[in-house]
Formats: structure tokens, C-alpha cells, sequence
């Protein structure tokens, strides 16, 4: 880092697990006492670390990329979102969507926008369940039932039930399996 003090590993995980929690970059970084800019910088690269670390890369028989995307893309739900579930990069899953000739369900910002809580008395149901259902897998994989179905108002028996349905239960778990033994430890 030129010109200013560097960042400590404390500091590094207190910014990842602050801005977990929805905390603003502002208020991070006066909490931190350093700039706006140089926290916003440290954020992108310490969730670009722990997006590494949590989604190992994933290689797909012929076909099988096909069949999640296509599983996957409800509207609300962004490439990117599908990406982080699958292991593999938004540009594949983009390109495999468009190959399906699926249109684009998401007209939102980027990959990293926070997924909007559910306000108490508002009602979510269907497809639209489904899809801040994965979403939230996508973006906090270490969520609990109980804390997703805290987020979108609904019972933590309905959050694994639209997962399982979908596969996703399974396929994370096999994914996490396939990791430990071609790298030979435990996956994070």
C-alpha cells in the first residue's frame, strides 16, 4: 500500500465480517479511522478473497452446466447469484444462458449489491421466495435455514425444502466433498 499505514489482518476480517453485517463503507472506515476510499478497496478485495475460498472451481459433465441454469434462472435471480452457487464464473453462466435462449430475469446492479431483507408484513410467496431464497445461499453460503428464513419472513422448514427441491442441498455438499479430496484438506 503506497502512502498510508497498512492494513492488519484483524483489521482485514473486522471490514469482511462489518460490511457482512450491512454496514456502510463510510461507517466502516470511520470506525477504522481511515479513508472512504481506501476501505471501499480493502471490502472488494477481502469479499473477492472469501468468493474464492468459499467456491472452488467446478467442472461440469456435458450438459449439466445446461440443466442448472436452466433450474436456476427465476426471475430476480442474477447470473452472478447463479455463479457463486455453481462454482464457476457469471460470464459462463451468461453465456450458457443466452445459448438456452433463456432472456435475462435480473435488471439489477452488480454482482455484490446487498440482498434487501424482507419488511415486517410483507408478504413473499412463489417464484419470488425462490429467488431471495438463492440468493441469499449465493451471497452468505454460511447462513443457516433459520437465518435466511429470518431474512425473507418464512419458515426455515420452506428455505430447505425450495433447496432441496432445487438440488442445491446435495449439489453444494458434493461440490464441498469433491474439493476436500482433490486439494486434500478441509474446504472453508
Amino acid at each position: 500500500m503506497s502512502g498510508g499505514k497498512d492494513y492488519t489482518a484483524k483489521e482485514i476480517g473486522q471490514i469482511l465480517a462489518w460490511s457482512l453485517e450491512g454496514l456502510k463503507a463510510r461507517e466502516i472506515a470511520e470506525r477504522l479511522g481511515r479513508t472512504l476510499r481506501a476501505t471501499h478497496h480493502q471490502i472488494a478485495k477481502a469479499r473477492a478473497k472469501a468468493h474464492k475460498r468459499r467456491h472452488p472451481p467446478k467442472t461440469f459433465k456435458a450438459g449439466e452446466l445446461a440443466a442448472w441454469v436452466r433450474k436456476l434462472s427465476l426471475p430476480g435471480v442474477p447470473d452472478a447469484d447463479i455463479a457463486a452457487i455453481l462454482g464457476t464464473g457469471r460470464i459462463v453462466v451468461t453465456k450458457c444462458r443466452i445459448r438456452l435462449g433463456i432472456p435475462r430475469r435480473y435488471f439489477g446492479g452488480g454482482s455484490f449489491k446487498r440482498v434487501r431483507p424482507v419488511k415486517e408484513g410483507e408478504k413473499v410467496s412463489g417464484a419470488s421466495l425462490k429467488a431471495l431464497v438463492i440468493r441469499y445461499k449465493a451471497r452468505h453460503p454460511e447462513f443457516t435455514y433459520a437465518e435466511i428464513a429470518e431474512r425473507v419472513r418464512c419458515h426455515p422448514y420452506t428455505v430447505g425444502l425450495i433447496l432441496r427441491n432445487l438440488g442445491l442441498v446435495r449439489f453444494i455438499r458434493e461440490r464441498e466433498e469433491e474439493y476436500e479430496r482433490t486439494c486434500g484438506h478441509e474446504a472453508d
